[in-house]
């Protein structure tokens, strides 16, 4: 490729009438200096005129200075004003335009791989950017060998030139180690996925376990704090328990037929003394049979007669607690005659009730 139709070039290149443009650029070509060599055949096109000879040499001059771009629109139009011929040299032109761009592709992988897939520093301010994938630019590489290595065989058929044939060779294995590259950048691009899944399957389990562990840990918790509350409750039960009967033995309740401290009317007998009102003996000068001033009425807190009563005896009543006076001979006689008159008095009533009268029966 470097030497390709140089030759025909230089022994095909007209000089011009002032030895002018296409000269120095043929000039500059055989130096190696390419980019110089392109603008001074388009210093030529604007001179001279514009014609296949001239759209070749540019084409031909910006390939070897990669202006890849600018090479094949120089080839295109010569193909265009060769009208068919020199199909050999349009195809060798472009088949080497393609090589080089599946050179620069492969370039800027190996730039990613290299780099071991991190993204590029962004500016500050600026969020950072998604690492690029290095496996698309090789597919790119290799789709843009196979275009180079087409396009080598065209020219080849077309003029069986040793250019043309090693250059289909070299674009041939060119294709196979891109395509073997590929491949291994699949697989391990496969494995560090499954690493990727692997590990994140890991994480997930972790994160699982954490949680039952945090699970259980509050479990513990609560179940503590039942038993906690449990015991506490219990302690509660027993300081209350603890609590009654210490009442209970404080304050025992009193038995039957024992005085209630708690009763103030009833007032405690001194020990060793008689209950004056409990007495049964009669008081000096009263009598048995004498009845009270108030009989005949049931007295308050007492049953009345025939009637059961839990109403315990009474010692307020008025004059009870004041010692007896004994009576005079007078009073005596006259007590005396007022018992006779109930005691007849209560025999007529006796009588009346037992005499079996019918009652009289009234309309009214």
């Amino acid at each position: 490729m470097k030497i390709l139709f140089l030759s025909l070039l230089l022994s095909a290149a007209p000089f011009s009438a002032a030895g002018g443009d296409r000269e120095r650029g043929l000039q500059l070509y055989r130096e190696g200096r390419y980019q110089e060599a392109a603008a001074a055949f388009r210093a030529a096109l604007v001179s001279e005129g514009d014609s296949p000879d001239l759209q070749y040499d540019l084409a031909l001059a910006s390939w070897r200075a990669g202006e890849l771009s600018a090479a094949e629109i120089a080839v295109e139009k010569f193909a265009a004003q060769s009208a068919g011929a020199g199909a050999d040299l349009h195809a060798g032109v472009l088949g080497g335009v393609r090589f080089d761009e599946a050179k620069a592709l492969e370039h800027k992988a190996d730039a990613l791989l290299s780099a071991g897939g991190q993204p590029a520093a962004a500016a500050p301010g600026q969020p950072t950017e998604k690492p690029e994938d290095p496996l698309p630019l090789l597919e790119q590489a290799l789709a843009k060998v196979t275009q180079a290595k087409d396009h080598f065989v065209k020219g080849a058929v077309a003029a069986k030139s040793p250019e043309l044939l090693r250059n289909t060779e070299r674009a041939l294995r060119y294709q196979d180690e891109l395509q073997k590259k590929i491949e291994e950048l699949k697989k391990q691009q496969e494995e560090q996925k499954k690493d990727d899944d692997q590990k994140k399957d890991d994480k997930k389990d972790e994160n699982k376990d954490d949680k039952k562990d945090e699970n259980k840990d509050d479990k513990k918790d609560d179940d503590k704090k039942q038993d906690d509350q449990k015991k506490d409750d219990q302690s509660d039960q027993k300081d209350q328990k603890s609590d009654e009967g210490k009442e209970g033995e404080s304050k025992p309740e009193p038995k039957p037929g024992e005085p209630d401290d708690k009763d103030p009317k009833e007032p405690k007998p001194e020990d060793g003394k008689p209950d004056p009102s409990q007495s049964k003996d009669p008081k000096p000068g009263e009598s048995k049979d004498e009845p009270k001033p108030d009989e005949g009425k049931p007295e308050e807190g007492k049953p009345e007669d025939g009637k059961q009563g839990d109403a315990k005896p009474r010692n307020d009543a008025p004059g009870e607690l004041q010692e007896g006076k004994e009576l005079s001979a007078e009073q005596t006689a006259r007590l005396f005659d007022e018992l006779k008159k109930l005691d007849g008095k209560q025999k007529a009533y006796r009588t009346r009730s037992t005499s079996g009268r019918r009652a009289v029966e009234r309309d009214w």
